[in-house]
């Protein structure tokens, strides 16, 4: 009851008053009124330092622990400790909601429950294309990040949310032994679907074979070509632009009704973000797909020459795999993704994707 009760008390917070349902995030302070009423205020002392952050990871590409680095390196204090952390960059990069202007409470809910999100009544730190930039960046980086574990981690990827999926291992009985069998799952969406690593093994090996009928790879390089870009990649571009704009303007929509009114399901309400979140994540995946497309079509050479080599080593090195797992994974992420999609209960290989 009393759970309840202080979630029903944040929410308000944040539907109503608009204000954080908790403790103010490093850059803001409160300054108090003379009537004695608490108002937030930019701490200007460490704004400039937020919004390097944000220029190092967006406009330099540099990553949590080289941010940190470069923190060091130009004097700028953190909010604790005597010098930056990976992790201390990871939480102002978390914290881009607020920095943004935005209010949110169940972000990352382990009870399920719904996200609530409004435009705050405190001033923002960063603009809000660096905070769109932030998404798309984030979206960009976790097709490339390096996976862990397994060969086929890193390589497969929902065409759903757009997102790596991750490798688990599940166990069955046969004779009285417990044997292992290894699973690609994703882990975002809702509700969440998997797919067997043999299932990947096959569609890979036959991709490759596919890649042996051909002697000369150019005319093979230029059929997949046209068929990743789809002809004319400029429209399919001002295609993904549209719809984005589209996606936020309904989730502005829906967020002004949330606040304004007090009569729409906050489960409705969750469940419809997070389904607005998964479409934006997945145009701007196939925009990364896309801008990989166009950039590998700059240096056919090179890109011939890849395919070479998938079509020389892949077979062997996808059978021989657990010789090597790690030599593996990093060979297979460096020319290959795997797309693969929810379907009637199952999850199917889409497509595969040599870069």
């Amino acid at each position: 009851r009393l759970v309840n009760e202080n979630e029903r008390g944040m929410l308000a917070r944040v539907r109503v008053d608009r204000k954080f349902p908790s403790n103010l995030p490093w850059g803001y302070l409160y300054r108090y009124l003379p009537d004695g009423a608490p108002a937030v205020e930019v701490d200007q002392s460490v704004a400039e330092t937020i919004r390097t952050i944000f220029r190092l990871y967006l406009g330099e590409h540099l990553g949590h622990r080289e941010i940190a680095d470069r923190m060091n390196a130009l004097g700028h204090h953190p909010a604790r400790g005597a010098i930056w952390t990976d992790n201390m960059v990871k939480n102002v990069l978390k914290n881009a909601d607020a920095y943004a202007g935005y209010v949110t409470i169940n972000r990352r809910s382990r009870a399920g429950r719904p996200l609530a999100r409004a435009l705050g009544n405190h001033e923002p730190i960063i603009s809000e294309e660096t905070h769109a930039n932030l998404a798309a960046a984030r979206s960009k980086r976790s097709q490339v990040r390096a996976g862990r574990g397994r060969p086929f981690s890193g390589i497969v990827v929902c065409a759903v949310c757009g997102y790596t999926m991750a490798s688990q291992v599940q166990y069955y009985e046969a004779g009285g032994e417990r044997v292992p069998y290894h699973r690609l799952r994703c882990t975002h969406c809702r509700p969440r679907h998997s797919i067997t690593e043999s299932v990947i093994e096959d569609a890979l090996i036959q991709a490759i074979d596919r890649l042996a009928q051909y002697g000369d790879l150019s005319a093979f390089y230029g059929n997949a070509r046209r068929a990743l870009i789809g002809g004319d990649g400029e429209e399919r571009r001002k295609h993904y632009d549209a719809r984005l704009v589209e996606v936020d303007a309904k989730r502005q929509r829906l967020l002004e009704l949330y606040v304004s009114r007090g009569d729409i399901n906050p489960v409705f309400f969750g469940a419809e973000m997070d389904r607005l979140g998964r479409e934006e994540v997945s145009l701007h995946a196939s925009i990364a797909r896309l801008d990989s497309a166009q950039a590998a079509d700059r240096d056919v050479d090179a890109a011939i020459e890849r395919l070479r080599a998938v079509r020389d080593l892949g077979r062997a090195i996808i059978e021989n795999r657990d010789a090597d797992p790690r030599g593996a994974r990093l060979w297979l992420q460096s020319c290959v993704r795997v797309y693969v999609r929810p379907e009637d209960g199952s999850t199917e290989v889409d497509h595969i994707a040599f870069i």
